[in-house]
């Protein structure tokens, strides 16, 4: 038993860092998908709307991708903390050496990747009302 834990946190949090470097791929395609947005809606003139602009770039899909990575790796460095903190004496040393810096990595990803879609996703509601 303490041997599929032993391999199961690790797992936890390799699988969080790539949810969270798939969070951060995905705020860049956003990022770069609603600047291409802007910049197509300021050479149209005053007729149109950026909501045409930003779904011809397809911005709204790598937004989206970008908030339910960045939500799953909070999971998974949830459960991973969770497991080796409630079963610490099943764990070897080195799983605690090797599983907390790879959650602590996880976490400042997608924490960054989760806060920079909240705020692209402020700017678009609210951008789009206005412009």
């Amino acid at each position: 038993m303490a041997q599929s834990w032993f391999r199961r946190v690790p797992a936890f949090a390799t699988a969080a860092i790539a949810c969270a470097t798939a969070a951060v791929i995905a705020v860049i395609l956003t990022i770069q998908a609603a600047v291409a947005a802007v910049e197509d809606r300021s050479e149209t003139g005053p007729g149109g709307h950026i909501e045409d602009n930003v779904r011809d770039h397809a911005a709204p899909v790598p937004l989206t991708v970008s908030l339910l990575t960045a939500a799953a790796a909070l999971v998974l460095v949830a459960l991973a903390r969770h497991d080796l903190e409630s079963r610490r004496e099943s764990y070897a040393k080195s799983a605690l050496n090797v599983t907390r810096p790879l959650t602590s990595l996880a976490k400042v990803l997608a924490l960054t990747a989760l806060i920079l879609a909240a705020f692209t996703l402020l700017a678009h509601l609210v951008g789009s009302h206005w412009w």
